[in-house]
């Protein structure tokens, strides 16, 4: 897992912003006695699967009454099984979701929030 945070150097006038990655990568296999589905094969089976999720997000403050948070999840996968006679793999990216906030602290009434 690699976890990495920049931020710019806060000023009076300049923008403060801070950026965050986090990504991950897991590997699991299986192996069993019994393929699946098991009415299928009476045979052994076997699989492997990579799944690597990915999160990145931004923070920062354009204006003095004004900051803006970011974030953006998704990733990718890969599985395959087999047995004698029957295989199967996926390879795809994950549901990826976003979210975007903006809160101004001159009226923190009102706040802009998107799914």
């Amino acid at each position: 897992m690699a976890c990495f945070v920049v931020s710019s150097v806060a000023h009076a006038a300049e923008p403060n912003w801070s950026l965050s990655v986090d990504q991950d990568l897991r590997y699991s296999s299986w192996s069993g006695t019994r393929g699946f589905p098991a009415s299928g094969s009476t045979a052994a089976g076997a699989g492997t699967q990579v799944y690597a999720p990915l999160t990145i997000q931004a923070s920062g403050q354009p204006l003095e009454n004004v900051k803006v948070d970011l974030l953006g999840r998704g990733g990718y996968v890969w599985s395959r099984q087999s047995t004698p006679g029957l295989t199967g793999s996926v390879t795809t990216t994950t549901d990826t979701s976003y979210r975007g906030q903006q809160p101004i602290s001159a009226f923190p009434e009102f706040s802009r929030l998107s799914p």
